[in-house]
């Protein structure tokens, strides 16, 4: 017996749980507010996700993810500037209207948020914002062979720093939701980019 067919796509009902879990966690978010936003009943939900909140969380992350890597890659692709790229990138936070600032980077807040209650999915977290600094590497990689950056600047630790500026950005956006404030301090962060 074949069950009823789905009538809605698991992908978008996905990412329309992106927002509300970015802004008010993975602890915060009840299953009730998620069917709410995702537009489904409780039956298709545990269908879908037989994970329950668990399994639609983690599907979120990898989504937020994808979805800014994707745009990230095609913007370094386009760029005969990759460096600039990435100073962008970061110099877009301090752009973000005070939604966005409340809500902060998805993965960043898994980590800090589920560290000690969901260890696992803080892990997920942090694994996606490895490849978020790999990608970085690469780009600071060929920036040095290039001759664009300094000579004793260390691709591998510079990805790092610049990922450690990027988690504490999404915390301070949240304390300090100005725009010029956010500026000067990226700008004065990303010095190490000259």
């Amino acid at each position: 017996m074949r069950g009823r067919r789905k009538i809605y796509d698991e992908q978008e009902a996905v990412r329309k749980t992106i927002g509300l879990f970015r802004a008010i966690g993975y602890e915060g978010a009840s299953t009730e507010e998620l069917l709410q936003v995702m537009g489904i009943g409780k039956g298709s939900f545990y269908h879908a996700f037989p994970g329950g909140k668990k399994e639609l969380f983690e599907k979120a992350m990898k989504e937020f993810s994808d979805m800014r890597m994707k745009q990230l890659r095609e913007d370094l692709a386009k760029s005969p500037d990759k460096i600039g790229e990435i100073r962008s990138l970061f110099l877009k936070i301090a752009e973000s209207d005070s939604d966005e600032h409340e809500m902060g980077c998805l993965l960043a807040n898994t980590v800090t948020e589920l560290y000690t209650l969901e260890q696992g999915l803080a892990l997920r977290a942090a694994r996606l914002l490895k490849e978020f600094e790999q990608v970085l590497f690469e780009v600071l990689q060929e920036a040095r062979k290039e001759g664009k950056l300094k000579p004793e600047a260390d691709p591998k630790v510079l990805a790092g720093y610049l990922v450690t500026i990027w988690n504490g950005l999404n915390v301070t956006r949240k304390m300090y939701p100005d725009s010029k404030r956010l500026r000067a301090l990226i700008e004065w962060q990303l010095r190490v980019l000259d």
